[in-house]
C-alpha cells in the first residue's frame, strides 16, 4: 500500500532517516484486523478475496466500479496511542538515538484516504517520541492549517498540515513565490501551498 510505505520504512528503520513526510497516508500497522464484525469488510472479502479488504482497517476506499456512490467507503479504525506506538516499537526493536523529523499532510476532502488518518498518525508518532499532544495553537499558512509538536527541550519534532476541501494528492503551488512549485498531474493538485518546499524547510534544508 503506497500510502503506508513511509510509515513502514521509518517504523522498521528509524535510524536510517533524518526526516520523513507522509502525504495522505496511514499509520503503521493500520491494516491489522480489528477483531470485530463489519459488513463492509465481509462484502469485500466475498467478492475480492485478494486482500483488498485489508484496506478496511486503514480507511482506504478502493476504486470500485460496483460502488460508484461510495456506499462501502471505509473509515479508519480508531486505536489508542499506546496501541499505535506498540506496532512501531515492535517493528523498530528498540528506540533509536533519534526519530526522524516528521511532516504529516492530509487533505480534508480526501475521497481515497479517510482524513481521520491524520489524527491517528499524530497519535502514533507523538506517543512513539514521548511528545505531548497539546501543541501551541495552530497557524494558517497559505490556506493550510499547520500544527507543531515539540519535545521537552522545545525542539520541533512533528508538524501536521491539513487542507480544507483538498482531495487525494500532493499539494503544489503552480504560481508560488519566489518560483512556481510543481504542476497539476495525476495525484498532484494545486493547493496554493507547496508541500515539498515546506517539508524541506522543516527538515532544515531550505
Amino acid at each position: 500500500m503506497r500510502t503506508g510505505m513511509t510509515a513502514t520504512l521509518i517504523a522498521n528503520h528509524p535510524d536510517r532517516f533524518a526526516g520523513a513526510a507522509i502525504i495522505a497516508g496511514v499509520p503503521y500497522g493500520c491494516n491489522r484486523a480489528s477483531g470485530s464484525f463489519d459488513w463492509r469488510y465481509d462484502w469485500y472479502e466475498t467478492f475480492w478475496p485478494d486482500g483488498t479488504a485489508a484496506s478496511y482497517a486503514c480507511g482506504i476506499t478502493p476504486d470500485n466500479p460496483l460502488d460508484p456512490f461510495g456506499i462501502f467507503r471505509f473509515q479508519i479504525i480508531d486505536r489508542s496511542p499506546d496501541d499505535w506506538a506498540g506496532y512501531v516499537m515492535t517493528a523498530a526493536g528498540q528506540a533509536p538515538s533519534h526519530w526522524p523529523l516528521l511532516s504529516l499532510w492530509q487533505g480534508l476532502g480526501d475521497t481515497v484516504v479517510d482524513p481521520d488518518n491524520l489524527r491517528e498518525l499524530t497519535e502514533q508518532w507523538t506517543e512513539v517520541q514521548g511528545i505531548g499532544r497539546d501543541p501551541a495553537s495552530p497557524e494558517i499558512i497559505d490556506g493550510a492549517e499547520r500544527t507543531v509538536y515539540r519535545d521537552a527541550s522545545g525542539a520541533a519534532r512533528i508538524e501536521t498540515w491539513s487542507i480544507e476541501g483538498f482531495d487525494h494528492a500532493v499539494p503544489v503551488d503552480a504560481d508560488g513565490e519566489p518560483a512556481p512549485c510543481g504542476a497539476a498531474a495525476a495525484y498532484v493538485a494545486d493547493a496554493g501551498i507547496c508541500a515539498v518546499r515546506r517539508i524541506a524547510a522543516f527538515w532544515g534544508l531550505e
